[in-house]
């Protein structure tokens, strides 16, 4: 894993939009990142938590903390 940089929010989510991963340090125990799940049709698009060691995945909607945290890092 290489981390890219380290930002906020936007460009974070740009990053994970263009179909990458992106995390946050310290982000509620280790190896939870976002991936979107595209299925080709950009209306049904949608960003995921992936949870690393088991591979689960569930829909994500970001929190206050998360849009204003600078800690986010572009994998």
């Amino acid at each position: 894993m290489t981390v890219q940089e380290i930002t906020s929010f936007g460009p974070a989510i740009d990053h994970v939009k263009a179909g990458f991963t992106a995390t946050r340090w310290g982000w509620d125990g280790d190896f939870l990142w976002l991936k979107v799940f595209d299925d080709g049709d950009f209306s049904k698009q949608s960003i995921y938590i992936t949870y690393g060691l088991s591979g689960e995945s569930e829909y994500w909607n970001p929190e206050q903390p998360d849009l204003l945290a600078d800690d986010w890092v572009c994998l």
